[in-house]
């Protein structure tokens, strides 16, 4: 699902109720029978969000420290966590990125890597916000390709932009 609008037009605050992360002022929300504003654990584990402006990466440290931190979070068995790290190297081309300093990675490095950890614990839907700023066109397709490939799998993704453009080329409706 595309969400288009122009800049201050409400996007990143829906999309923020819509994870939970601020409430709204009137009205429902349920997103897979869930009212993120609750934050139910259920809830969380079933979603993902990727803010193109906001990271979830330590400058510091690798992305692999940052996944295993995740691995924690949603109390990720070994299994899972390996299969899953396993099976988004694989689809996100990052085998050689995941022991390096994130400081070190190039912006379209870093956004695969977000996309990585926000994957790792296989939502069923993922929230991109404006994923594609500060990209450059190969880094853009590239995304693209990635949130193809998650589409076929089933993985519902609600995907923000101010770039008719963009909407176009990914979202179905």
């Amino acid at each position: 699902i595309g969400f288009l609008g122009p800049n201050g037009a409400g996007k990143t605050t829906t999309l923020k109720m819509l994870s939970g992360l601020l409430y709204p002022t009137s009205g429902e929300l349920s997103v897979l029978g869930h009212i993120p504003q609750k934050r139910a654990s259920e809830y969380l584990r079933r979603i993902s969000l990727v803010m193109g402006q906001k990271t979830m990466l330590w400058w510091d440290v690798t992305p692999m420290d940052t996944l295993l931190l995740h691995k924690d979070m949603y109390g990720l068995s070994d299994d899972l966590f390996q299969e899953s790290v396993a099976e988004l190297t694989q689809l996100l081309d990052v085998a050689d990125l995941l022991h390096v300093q994130v400081r070190k990675l190039s912006l379209g490095q870093r956004m695969r890597m977000e996309l990585m950890v926000a994957l790792l614990h296989r939502p069923e839907i993922v929230f991109l916000d404006e994923p594609t700023a500060a990209l450059n066109d190969a880094e853009t397709n590239e995304l693209f390709a990635i949130i193809r490939r998650l589409k076929s799998e089933g993985v519902g993704v609600v995907y923000i932009s101010h770039k008719m453009d963009e909407i176009k080329r990914i979202t179905d409706r």
